[in-house]
């Protein structure tokens, strides 16, 4: 008897915990990266795939090619977005910093190309700290810390 009641009440308990996990809201999926950086920069999806894929174009450049394919693992569609960058140059100045080579030499090349990519994306680029942090926001949240941290190395931007 005193194990009949020892059952009920732990199948009674059971019941009660589906009937309250079943109450419960489902969790609100996690906004994509486009979602993120079009609402938090409010601009269109258009330019925000653009200037997303201007950033994984350098990214993808300098990361190892398995480096790259983790962080394409977490970003969807990321072939699209690469697409979707504009064809830049480097501006004169950016052309002879960026030659100087090492990591001074990176990053100027680097944030002058992601200036001409904004620019031609019709953005302020003004954007480009907001648009870099929002993205190492997402892949530090989707990939850890190291992967944040390859990419950070990758680019060598200055936000």
């Amino acid at each position: 008897m005193q194990q009949l009641q020892k059952f009920s009440s732990i199948l009674v308990t059971g019941l009660m915990l589906v009937c309250a996990l079943m109450a419960m809201p489902a969790k609100a999926e996690q906004a994509s990266l486009l979602d993120t950086v079009t609402s938090q920069l409010g601009i269109s999806s258009e330019q925000a795939s653009g200037a997303l894929g201007s950033l994984f174009s350098m990214a993808q450049s300098s990361m190892s090619g398995g480096d790259f394919s983790d962080l394409s693992s977490i970003v969807p569609d990321m072939s699209d977005l690469l697409k979707a960058a504009p064809e830049v140059e480097s501006s004169e100045v950016g052309g002879l910093l960026g030659g100087l080579g090492g990591d001074l030499g990176k990053t100027a090349g680097n944030l002058d190309m992601l200036n001409s990519s904004l620019s031609a994306l019709g953005l302020d680029p003004e954007l480009a700290g907001p648009l870099v942090n929002t993205v190492y926001e997402y892949v530090q949240t989707e990939g850890g810390q190291a992967m944040l941290t390859s990419l950070k190395n990758s680019l060598g931007l200055p936000f």
